[in-house]
Parts: C-alpha cells; sequence; structure tokens
C-alpha cells in the first residue's frame, strides 16, 4: 500500500536507530527474542500502525491469522498484548509498532521537572555516561509519527479515531 511509504520509512529509521544504538551500548541491551516485560499490557496505535499491523496478518496462514483474531476478540485493555504469544514472542514482530520498536532503547523523555534518560530496567545503563547517539528522543519521534500518521489519515482514512487498540487492529479486515 503506497500510503504506508512515509511510514515504513520510519520504521527503517527507527530499526536503524536501535541497530546503532545496540552496537554503541555493546552489549548493555538485554531486550531480545522472549523478552515480553514491556508486553503485559494492551496498548493502542495510530491508525498508520493499526493498517500496518492489519496488512501483516493478512501475510500469515489462515489458521494462524484466525487464532490472532479470536484471541484479540478476547482481549481487555488490562490484558497483555494480543500479539504476545505464549513462548514471549510478537506474532507479528517485523509489523511491531514504533513504541514496541523503542522498547529497551535509552529514550530522552520529557519530565515534569526537565528532559531525563530512561530506559528499561533490564538493561544495564545505570552508572555510565550513554553516548548521545545512543539515546532516542522520544519527544521529536512521537512528533514525526505523528504527522506520518496525519498524512496516512487524510489521504486513506478520514474518519479513523486518534489511537486504535492492537486488538481492534487485528480486526480490520483490508481484502
Amino acid at each position: 500500500m503506497e500510503a504506508l511509504t512515509s511510514y515504513r520509512q520510519l520504521v527503517a529509521k527507527v530499526d536503524a536507530l536501535w541497530i546503532r544504538s545496540a552496537r554503541l551500548l555493546s552489549g548493555r541491551l538485554r531486550c531480545g527474542p522472549g523478552c515480553c516485560d514491556c508486553c503485559r499490557q494492551h496498548i493502542s496505535v495510530f491508525p498508520v500502525e493499526a493498517v500496518s499491523i492489519a496488512l501483516a496478518l493478512d501475510t500469515l496462514p489462515h489458521e494462524a491469522a484466525e487464532v490472532l483474531r479470536d484471541r484479540a476478540a478476547r482481549v481487555t485493555g488490562e490484558g497483555p498484548c494480543p500479539l504476545l504469544t505464549p513462548d514471549g514472542r510478537c506474532a507479528l514482530y517485523a509489523a511491531r509498532p514504533i513504541i514496541c520498536r523503542t522498547q529497551g532503547l535509552p529514550l530522552l523523555i520529557d519530565a515534569g521537572d526537565g528532559r531525563r534518560v530512561a530506559a528499561c530496567p533490564l538493561n544495564r545503563l545505570d552508572g555510565e555516561t550513554l553516548p548521545a547517539e545512543a539515546v532516542v528522543d522520544l519527544e521529536r519521534l512521537n512528533r514525526v509519527l505523528a504527522a506520518v500518521n496525519r498524512l496516512f489519515v487524510q489521504t486513506v482514512m478520514p474518519k479513523a479515531p486518534e489511537r486504535i487498540p492492537i486488538s481492534a487492529a487485528l480486526e480490520i479486515r483490508l481484502s
């Protein structure tokens, strides 16, 4: 879908940021396959991300897609992400949203008393200075994602809600 070009370019940049940060932090990041502490909460995403997830779901074998749709139909807002498999992996890892792609990275965030760096407590990032190039400015990234989403919504889904739960994204039928 051509309307997703800007989003896919942003995803590629975020993935490159992850690779760069992991290299600069040389083994101090603990995120990886099976690490799912941050997946224990069902989140909502922008419509552009929801459609990307729905398109990825359509590429799965029919039975696998139906398992995810059934799980999505039963999930509550308080439960884990419906993409989380019993073995702690993401069923649509390649299509995971931006927030999932940045989990574990040191993130520059706006706090009530200024800006600070936050990261997953499972990582070994305390006690040493972090290279500036390894830190992702979350506010800036969110502004870019919001702009990409605005363009997508204007051209493809003008009546879309502001956010879509991942469970609802799994129910979007595009074909």
